[in-house]
C-alpha cells in the first residue's frame, strides 16, 4: 500500500487543533478517529483534553496502525477497515468505542478514483454519494458520541447538487455547522476546498412532511383520529440455525448486519413457516440501537436478534418509520446491558404507548389479529388516506 493509494492525504497538526477546538472544554471519555493516519486528530485532542479523554484509533494501512502503536502506546490503536463490518466489530477501537464515547473525529478519503461513487440509503435518500460521505454516513449509524462528531470534508460532497437530498435527511437527527473552511493548500501534496463540520445529534425531532402525505403527518401530530395500532414482534430465528440449503418453501432472512443495507440479491434464507408479513420497520433488539429499516417485500423471517413493528394500517409505515428515526436518541436510551446491549418487548412497547401509539407484542410468525382501534384493516386504511 501507498499513500496515494489509499488517498493518504494527513491532517496537518495545526488544521487537527482547529478540529479538537469544536469539542466542549469540558469533553471526557474516549475519542475516536476510524481513518486515523498519523494520529494528529487523536494527538491534538490528547494534548488540550490530557488523560481526560482515551484515543482509539482505526486505520486501514498496517504500516500507520503499527507506527502509531508505537508512537502512543497509552492508546487503543487497531489496524481495521472501518468500512468493513467484519473487520471494524473485531477491532478493540471499536468494542471501546461503544461505551463512554465522547466524540468521533474524521478526516476521510476524498478522491473517487475512477469509481461512480457508493450507492447508499439514509432515512428517505438512496443514491450514490462521494467516498468522504461514505465515510460519514458509516460513522452516523453505528457510532452515538455524546459531543457529536467533527469532520473535515471536501466542499464538493457539501455543496453538490446530489448532496442536498441526503443532507436534508441528515439534517431531520442532526444538527448540522459548517464552522470554518481552510485554505485549499491545507494538504500538502494536494489542492482541495474543504470545510471543518460540526454534526451533533439534534435535541428537538423534525418531521419531513414534504416526506409524508398531509394524513400521515396528521396522524404524527394527533391531529387525525386514525388507527395508531402497532403489532411489536421479536423475531425468534437465530442467525446460526439458518440453512439455505433447506428443500421447503423459504422466505428472505433478515439479521442485525441487514438493518444497515437490505440486500434480496445476497440475501440469506429461512423457512418460509417462521416468516411474518411485511410491511415491518425493523430495529435491533440486541446490539446498539440503529436507524430502522422498512420492508415491503411480502414475507420476511426475523432473526432474534431483530424487532419488526407492524401497523394494523398499512399506509401509515412511511409515518411509522420517520417518527422511529426522529426520536433516535430516546431509542436509544432503551437499550441496557452490561456486555450486549438489548432492548425487552416491555420497554419498547412503553415508550410507543407513551407517545400515543397502541402497541401489542404479538409472537413471530403469527398473523396480524384485530386492533384496538375495532376497525377493519379496510377502515383503518380509509381512516388514513
Amino acid at each position: 500500500m501507498n499513500r496515494k493509494s489509499l488517498d493518504a492525504y494527513y491532517t496537518p497538526a495545526w488544521l487537527a487543533e482547529e478540529v479538537v477546538h469544536q469539542l466542549p472544554a469540558d469533553t471526557h471519555g474516549s475519542v475516536l478517529d476510524p481513518t486515523a493516519g498519523e494520529g494528529s486528530l487523536l494527538a491534538a485532542a490528547a494534548s488540550r483534553f490530557g488523560t481526560n479523554v482515551r484515543p482509539l484509533a482505526i486505520d486501514v494501512d498496517p504500516v500507520a496502525a503499527r507506527r502509531l502503536a508505537r508512537r502512543y502506546p497509552e492508546w487503543v490503536v487497531s489496524n481495521a477497515d472501518f468500512l468493513d463490518t467484519r473487520s471494524r466489530q473485531a477491532s478493540r477501537a471499536w468494542r471501546n468505542a461503544q461505551q463512554d464515547l465522547a466524540a468521533v473525529l474524521l478526516n476521510p478519503p476524498f478522491s473517487f478514483r475512477g469509481n461512480g461513487g457508493h450507492v447508499e440509503e439514509f432515512g428517505n435518500f438512496r443514491g450514490r454519494v462521494s467516498p468522504a460521505l461514505h465515510f460519514l454516513l458509516h460513522a452516523l449509524r453505528t457510532l452515538s458520541p455524546r459531543h457529536g462528531f467533527i469532520a473535515i470534508l471536501p466542499n464538493g460532497a457539501l455543496d453538490a447538487d446530489r448532496a442536498q437530498p441526503l443532507w436534508q435527511e441528515i439534517g431531520l437527527q442532526y444538527e448540522v455547522e459548517r464552522v470554518r473552511s481552510p485554505s485549499t493548500s491545507s494538504f500538502p501534496g494536494a489542492r482541495v476546498a474543504t470545510s471543518i463540520v460540526r454534526i451533533v445529534r439534534a435535541e428537538s425531532p423534525r418531521l419531513p412532511s414534504s416526506n409524508l402525505s398531509p394524513r400521515q403527518h396528521a396522524v404524527l401530530t394527533g391531529d387525525l383520529d386514525a388507527c395508531r395500532c402497532l403489532e411489536v414482534v421479536r423475531g425468534r430465528v437465530p442467525v446460526h440455525s439458518v440453512n439455505n440449503a433447506n428443500r421447503e418453501p423459504t422466505a428472505p432472512f433478515l439479521h442485525t448486519t441487514g438493518l444497515r443495507g437490505f440486500d434480496l440479491a445476497s440475501a440469506q434464507f429461512a423457512p418460509v413457516r417462521l416468516a411474518d408479513d411485511a410491511p415491518l420497520v425493523c430495529i435491533p433488539r440486541v446490539g446498539a440501537y440503529q436507524p430502522p429499516l422498512t420492508l415491503h417485500i411480502g414475507k420476511v423471517v426475523l432473526s432474534d436478534c431483530v424487532i419488526g413493528v407492524r401497523p394494523r394500517d398499512p399506509s401509515v409505515v412511511a409515518a411509522l418509520a420517520q417518527w422511529l428515526s426522529a426520536n433516535a436518541q430516546s431509542l436509544r436510551t432503551l437499550y441496557r446491558g452490561t456486555g450486549a446491549q438489548y432492548v425487552t418487548l416491555a420497554a419498547l412497547a412503553g415508550f410507543l404507548s407513551a407517545a400515543g401509539w397502541h402497541p401489542h407484542i404479538v409472537a413471530a410468525g403469527t398473523e396480524s389479529g384485530s386492533c384496538c382501534c375495532h376497525r377493519s384493516s379496510t377502515e383503518c386504511r380509509t381512516a388514513v388516506g
